[in-house]
């Protein structure tokens, strides 16, 4: 299966390396790039990506906030969260406004491509760089910090 894949974020050399990172495979084609989250609401209506992968952190429109208002225009849009931020109330407030996915910045090469994938097939479990309790919290439990 082949995903198109929208770059939500405000670094340049951050886009252009995971844009480098995704396209080492066939499985991800990048349909665009951009750097704030009002911009990647505008250009989901036009080239419908499968997967949004969206920077927390952006000026302007935050990326928790950009998740929400994108799925609320676009439901069939997965959402993943790229974050420089470990800490599970980030995780949480992502996956509460529609993320299927939470990675650090500080992840491997190789998490990225399939955090990708799991938030596809449905999952929301943010992996090692994450907190089992994040899908606990989400939901309205409670959670604990892993430590």
């Amino acid at each position: 299966m082949s995903y198109r894949v929208l770059i939500v974020e405000d670094h340049k050399i951050m886009r252009e390396g995971i844009r480098a990172l995704l396209e080492r495979s066939s499985e991800f084609a990048i349909v665009g790039d951009v750097e704030t989250g009002t911009e990647a609401i505008q250009i989901c209506t036009e080239v419908r990506p499968d997967i949004v992968l969206m920077d927390i952190g952006l000026p302007g429109l935050n990326g928790v906030d950009s998740t929400a208002e994108l799925l609320r225009r676009s439901p069939s849009t997965r959402v993943g969260m790229l974050s420089m931020y470990d800490d599970e109330d980030s995780g949480v407030s992502s996956i509460r406004a529609g993320a299927r996915g939470y990675v650090v910045k500080q992840a491997s090469s190789a998490e990225l491509p399939e955090a990708l994938r799991d938030g596809d097939r449905g999952g929301a479990d943010p992996g090692p760089h994450g907190w089992p309790s994040t899908m606990t919290r989400a939901a309205g439990g409670a959670g604990r910090r892993r430590g």
